[in-house]
């Protein structure tokens, strides 16, 4: 296995986090012998390649627990809005966020704006780890060159998307989301269709995304913009 000491979780977490992925010449046999050495770990999270989903087994019998699945898909030209979907976008406007619209989307993540994800779904941690991870994921990104992006719709600030160039002419559009006041006005494509449009204004080829099974809207919203699927992983985890 690919093996993570992930130090940052102490920071999100206040825990000892130890990640992994499974590698195509792992055995059952060499799996346990890994696991059985994190003896310091709070929690383990296991990501299984679909290629080497025959070693799932292992991982329940060390006590490990299927969480969700994350696929990886990519946009490479983006699907033409119709009429009423421009009129739609054309109150929509994307800029780099203030420093006030960052501390505003901090607050609106502390107050539960995610709740899909494999953290907030597990009542051994509390809705202010969860929310811990990703604030400290977004400043993570923003130190490695990301940009986070402010949404208006009609001039109102409504939600917003991360992005970070990935490699040559490659991006990924890491986060996305609508706050709860705006959640019921059908913003979810749109926002997702702008942070890709966004990338390829700025020279991509292709953008990439993951997220989880866990998120329904996530997935509904990726095939209307006629991403491929990339990869997929399993995703289990042991608390300590």
């Amino acid at each position: 296995m690919k093996l993570v000491h992930a130090v940052w979780e102490q920071r999100n977490l206040g825990l000892n986090v130890y990640e992994a992925e499974v590698a195509e010449d792992d055995t059952p046999g060499s799996i346990s012998a890994q696991l059985s050495e994190l003896t310091d770990a709070d929690y383990i999270c296991v990501k299984v390649p679909i290629p080497e989903a025959h070693l799932t087994p292992t991982l329940e019998e060390e006590g490990l627990r299927f969480r969700e699945m994350l696929s990886t898909v990519e946009v490479t030209k983006l699907p033409a809005l119709d009429s009423l979907q421009q009129r739609y976008a054309s109150a929509l406007k994307a800029a780099p966020a203030t420093d006030a619209e960052q501390v505003e989307t901090f607050r609106h993540i502390r107050n539960g704006l995610f709740s899909t994800d494999r953290y907030s779904l597990d009542a051994q941690f509390t809705a202010e780890q969860a929310a811990n991870r990703y604030c400290g994921w977004i400043g993570d990104e923003l130190d490695r060159g990301g940009v986070l992006h402010a949404i208006s719709f009609k001039g109102k600030f409504v939600g917003f998307f991360l992005v970070r160039e990935t490699g040559p002419k490659r991006y990924s559009s890491l986060l996305a989301a609508i706050f709860p006041a705006y959640q019921n006005m059908g913003l979810g494509y749109f926002i997702n269709h702008m942070a890709y449009a966004h990338c390829f204004s700025i020279g991509a080829t292709a953008v990439s995304t993951t997220y989880s099974s866990n998120n329904l809207s996530a997935a509904n919203i990726h095939c209307h913009l006629s991403t491929r699927l990339l990869s997929q992983v399993y995703v289990y985890t042991k608390h300590g």
